[in-house]
């Protein structure tokens, strides 16, 4: 089958981000809107109409990203396990995402975060769009979803996100160029301007 990741065809690829037991704009929704317009949805417990579950799947790839393993969830999520293009992310332990066995029946692709934290969230959604390379396997076995050792590498297709002392460089980065922008448009030198900073082949400052 097509592999579904790193999702490719931006331009052309319509992608919907669930998330289930967060809210509608957080660390992971960010970073996937850096890289692709995407349209975000979220439930904290509450059920989603037949209607916009019917929006939700007229999207190619639907990423459900869980961040609870309460029963709720676990019903959210089997909801979307008939996607072609579904793609679930879970911010757990492999053995809270046991639970799910019955939710996945039909799924294809499955990323795992092993935690809940700002940078297991950004990194997650770097991994969905090619920002970093993935080479984790699973460390236990999880009847009915994968075996121990499952896990498919993923080579690193785009840039990623990062921070200047993340790279070896100083962390007053930010304020320096700031400081020569506003003296540049004090002085008239240009109308305005946008910077971008990259380093590895990862984006420190936008």
């Amino acid at each position: 089958k097509k592999s579904l990741l790193p999702i490719a065809d931006l331009e052309k690829t319509s992608i919907a981000v669930v998330n289930v037991g967060a809210s509608k704009t957080n660390e992971f929704a960010t970073i996937c809107r850096k890289y692709a317009k995407v349209d975000t949805y979220f439930t904290n417990g509450e059920a989603f109409t037949s209607a916009r579950i019917s929006q939700i799947k007229q999207h190619d790839i639907v990423v459900v990203a869980v961040y609870t393993d309460k029963a709720w969830a676990r019903g959210v999520v089997a909801q979307f396990d008939d996607v072609s293009g579904f793609v679930p992310v879970f911010f757990m332990n492999p053995y809270r995402m046991n639970k799910f066995a019955s939710s996945l029946i039909n799924a294809h692709t499955l990323v795992l975060a092993y935690d809940d934290t700002r940078y297991t969230r950004e990194y997650a959604a770097q991994a969905l769009f090619g920002g970093i390379a993935v080479k984790g396997k699973l460390p236990v076995n999880l009847k009915n979803i994968a075996p121990m050792n499952t896990g498919v590498d993923l080579p690193k297709t785009r840039l990623g996100y990062s921070s200047p002392i993340m790279v070896g460089m100083s962390q007053l980065l930010e304020h320096k160029v700031d400081s020569l922008a506003r003296v540049g448009v004090t002085t008239k030198a240009f109308p305005g301007c946008q910077v971008l900073v990259a380093k590895d082949g990862d984006i420190v400052l936008d």
